[in-house]
């Protein structure tokens, strides 16, 4: 189940993160959205599943880092509530 956090979660970084150069920052919204309201109906273990990678890739950024590191960071800590899996 990794593997497949991973590539969800890190698409949804890609979204995200990258610039206006990069993607339609609309279309990145709408995908959010999509995503997120698919992954509401994810079962306990797989919210967890991907709530783990995030906690894990996260703690992989701790310290002092470039800018670039600190938004994936902060991306990871608010992964959860920004797509509506955790309360807070």
């Amino acid at each position: 189940m990794k593997s497949l956090a991973e590539a969800i979660v890190e698409s949804a970084a890609f979204l995200e993160l990258s610039g206006d150069e990069v993607i339609d920052p609309d279309s990145a919204v709408q995908a959010l959205e999509s995503m997120s309201h698919s992954l509401r109906s994810a079962s306990d273990q797989e919210k967890r599943a991907l709530l783990d990678y995030c906690r894990d890739q996260a703690s992989k950024l701790d310290g002092p880092r470039s800018p670039q590191d600190e938004k994936r960071r902060d991306f990871y800590h608010g992964f959860g509530e920004a797509l509506g899996l955790t309360d807070k």
